[in-house]
Parts: C-alpha cells; sequence; structure tokens
C-alpha cells in the first residue's frame, strides 16, 4: 500500500532523490510480484516527468524547402497539391 502510494507522490516541482530511483529500481529484480509491478510504474512516472518538454517552431513551407535545397512545390489556388514526386521516391513501394 505504501509503494503504491509513494510512486503517487512523484511530482515535477519536488526533486527525486537518486536514493528514492535507486530504491525504484532494486524493486524491478525484487522477488516478490507486487512490488515489481509498482516499482516499474514508478519508473514510468519519473521517465514522464523528467522528459524535456517539446518546442514547436511554425515554419513556413519555403523555409522548409530553402533548407533542403528544393524548389517550391507547384501550387494550385494556394494548396500544395500531393502527388508522386522525386524526393518522395524514397517511400514508394515498388
Amino acid at each position: 500500500m505504501t509503494i503504491s502510494l509513494l510512486y503517487l507522490l512523484l511530482q515535477n516541482c519536488v526533486p527525486i532523490p537518486s536514493s528514492c530511483i535507486r530504491t525504484f529500481m532494486d524493486f524491478l529484480v525484487h522477488d516478490n510480484i507486487e512490488l515489481r509491478k509498482h516499482a516499474e510504474k514508478s519508473i514510468a512516472a519519473i521517465c514522464r516527468l523528467k522528459k524535456p518538454p517539446r518546442i514547436y517552431i511554425e515554419k513556413s513551407l519555403d523555409e522548409i524547402l530553402h533548407n533542403v535545397g528544393q524548389s517550391i512545390p507547384t501550387l494550385v489556388d494556394g494548396d500544395c497539391q500531393p502527388g508522386d514526386r522525386h524526393d518522395n521516391l524514397w517511400i514508394t513501394i515498388d
């Protein structure tokens, strides 16, 4: 019961001590199946907390194609038209 509450107490604003992480890692190979299950959930929670946030940068199609060194695709009515192009040949199936 206390182990299940322990992994619920993990928060992003509170630093996780290395002894706590080491304890959860030791529980991953413990004989008791319940401890292993709780340790797995705890390690997953720690990994979610320590994952850096994604940074999204909005770029126009011109900026993307300029970095690749290709020309702008054909635009009809202001929309890009899909189709077989030489830059997509690597993902097509024969």
